[in-house]
């Protein structure tokens, strides 16, 4: 028994080695597949400036699905979400707090703004709204990869997506 745990050890640890080096390729694979697109996203009424970010299809189709974070800690769904055209409404729980949130999608499927409005179910009623627009700009530039993006100096950042519906 104990050698066949060896030799599993061993095994395991060689194909994730041999999974590594080969980590370029499959990169390359999935840009033929899916290939990364250039987007910017620009906070409506905000101080802020547009930042990009290179996505695939799985990134660029949460755009439109937001949920809300507070305090940095994410909004955990409480049930499911009911969609209704061009958005959904739901409720969820964040650093402890029950929250309403809605969200509406409009515009074309290459430039379009989402509006999220989240509002507090406890005794410290309050209520946010923030509207964010996407532009597809066109293929990532040559050496990007999905997840990076510029900071709103425009300075190229490596896998990092800016804090979510931060002000």
């Amino acid at each position: 028994m104990r050698i066949h745990l060896v030799s599993l050890i061993v095994l395991t640890t060689a194909l994730l080695t041999g999974c590594e080096v080969r980590t370029d390729r499959w990169l390359e694979r999935q840009a033929e597949v899916d290939p990364p697109e250039l987007w910017q996203v620009e906070v409506i009424g905000a101080e802020a400036r547009p930042v990009q970010i290179c996505v695939d299809t799985l990134l660029r189709e949460g755009f439109g699905s937001p949920l809300p974070e507070v305090g940095g800690q994410p909004c955990v769904l409480i049930g499911e979400p009911v969609e209704h055209e061009g958005g959904r409404i739901g409720r969820c729980a964040s650093a402890g707090r029950p929250l309403l949130f809605s969200v509406k999608k409009e515009g074309a499927p290459e430039d379009f703004s989402v509006t999220l409005n989240v509002q507090t179910l406890d005794r410290r009623a309050s209520e946010v709204t923030q509207t964010r627009r996407y532009r597809r700009l066109g293929l990532c530039p040559p050496g990007w990869t999905i997840g990076d993006n510029t900071d709103q100096e425009g300075r190229r950042r490596n896998n990092v997506w800016p804090p979510a519906w931060g002000g």
